[in-house]
Parts: C-alpha cells; structure tokens; sequence
C-alpha cells in the first residue's frame, strides 16, 4: 500500500454554498467511499484568486492506500455532489516522505487558522533527482527550522479528474504552520536565498504552483 492524499478543490453552488449539512454529508460520503480514508479536512484559500488558481476551498483526504481512488469511484463521489458542487478537481497524490514537529499529531484536526503552504512543482526530466536531493538534504530541514512550522509532506501525482480548473504539477510539497509564525520572515527567506534552491528553481519546466490555506472548522 502507498499512503497518499486527495487535494480537492471545489466551487460550491450558489444555492449550496451555505448549506453546512449538504456538505457534511458530502464529506461522510467521501469517507465511506474511499474505504482507506483516515479524514477529511477543511481549508479555505488565503491568496490571491485567478484564472490559474481558481478555486477557494479545498478539501484534503488522507488516505493509507492510493489505490482506492479509482476514476470510478472518484466520479461516483463527483457525481454525489452535483447539487451543491458546480466544479470539482480531484488531484491524488502518492506520499514520499513526511516529517513532523515533536508532539503534532497527525490524527489532531489542526486549529483553526492553521495555515497550509501547498508548492507544486514540475522539474525538468533531467534534474528531478537533483530536486529529490535538495528537498531531503537541504529544504526540508530548513523548513522544519522556522518558528512555527508543524508538519510537512512531499508528494508526487498519480492521477488527477475532474473539471481541469486548476492544474496539478508532477510534484508537490505541504507544510503547516501555526497561526503565528515565521513564514515569510528571515528564516524562511534564508531558505529560498541558499544556491542550491536558485538552482532548483532555475532548472523548471513551468513556474511553481504555490497556493496558500487556513484551516477552517467542517
């Protein structure tokens, strides 16, 4: 089995979008379809919408075997919510490796507010392992030292449905941060200035996808 997450973005209907019920039975749903599915979170977009990044929730479903998330199944789930969903994207994402502050637990809903940073990423063929290399030897620790940082995961897609608002990169890091933190302070910025990150960066196939959420009460 491979653990894996769901990122699954949605645009409510206007009709639907405050129907707190409708959508609480969508997520019951999406637990009892995706027979290894641990939980389902919520999280509401904390950047700047656009053509490129439409969306402003999301969904995350965490999931211990990948292989549950069949096109079929995931349009039967998709189909489930045509009355409250006008548009859906479904991006699966196989888990390759995770890192957690001491005494985070996973299995904790993260306080409300809680930010999430989800950085998609498309290396070129020829420098992926050079990408692999710089996120376990360098980034990923520089991360886990800013003030606040909880938890971090680095993904690679497996499949993607849905309605193609918004595009899935070939790879993909999450990390979670407290409501007070030092994102976007001197630590985090030592982090993108090293030259091994000015090398990463420069050897793309198309710019990151970096979009940011708080977590918000189901």
């Amino acid at each position: 089995m491979s653990r894996a997450i769901i990122v699954l973005y949605f645009e409510p209907m206007p009709t639907a979008a405050s129907s707190t019920a409708a959508f609480e039975q969508w997520r019951i749903n999406i637990l009892n379809g995706l027979p290894s599915a641990n939980w389902v979170r919520k999280v509401a977009a904390s950047d700047k919408i656009s053509d490129a990044q439409p969306y402003k929730e999301q969904f995350i479903v965490d999931l211990d075997d990948q292989k549950d998330a069949t096109e079929s199944v995931i349009e039967a789930l998709r189909t489930d919510a045509g009355s409250i969903v006008a548009h859906s994207d479904w991006h699966i994402y196989r888990e390759i490796s995770r890192r957690l502050r001491p005494g985070v637990n996973t299995s904790d809903y993260p306080p409300t507010g809680t930010e999430l940073v989800q950085v998609g990423m498309a290396p070129t063929p020829t420098s992926i392992q050079d990408y692999h290399d710089w996120f376990d030897q360098e980034h990923f620790q520089m991360l886990a030292d800013i003030p606040g940082w909880r938890y971090g995961s680095r993904y690679e897609l497996v499949a993607s449905y849905g309605d193609g608002k918004e595009e899935a990169w070939p790879l993909m890091s999450a990390n979670e941060y407290e409501v007070e933190s030092g994102l976007g302070g001197p630590i985090w910025q030592k982090s993108m200035d090293t030259p091994w990150t000015v090398k990463v960066l420069s050897n793309l196939s198309k710019p990151n996808h970096r979009r940011t959420w708080k977590y918000v009460p189901l």
